[in-house]
């Protein structure tokens, strides 16, 4: 587990949060003080709006005079994808005619071969 200080910032934190404290003394734009120190504008902006989140529950849970409370900030869960299962190519349509007759349609059963089927049954030309 990662050493925080007494803010409760990871050394990566102290890091970022130094480089945030530097591009607001330069008065420089953010992407041209990215560009200048050769950052990622993008991790640099994730950075920016972690840490000011961070002072933010700070202050809110200072101002509720509560000590010593424990607070996780989100995180991302890890996720693992299966692969989608095979389609069920098995499916069986029964259809019973008078005097114990059966007719049986297996495997992919669609709506055009169950309309032929009755169709014919029916007497009508396919």
């Amino acid at each position: 587990m990662a050493q925080r200080d007494s803010h409760g910032l990871t050394e990566r934190g102290r890091y970022w949060q130094e480089l945030i404290d530097q591009c607001r003394r330069s008065g420089m734009t953010q992407k041209a003080f990215c560009r200048e120190h050769d950052l990622n504008l993008g991790t640099f902006a994730w950075w920016k709006r972690h840490l000011r989140r961070r002072q933010s529950l700070a202050r809110a849970i200072k101002a509720t005079g509560v000590e010593n409370i424990a607070v996780r900030l989100p995180t991302f869960a890890p996720v693992r994808i299966r692969p989608e299962s095979p389609l069920d190519t098995h499916g069986q349509i029964d259809i019973l005619l008078p005097g114990e007759r059966r007719i049986r349609l297996s495997g992919p059963v669609d709506r055009q071969r169950l309309t032929d089927v009755l169709a014919v049954l029916e007497g009508e030309a396919c």
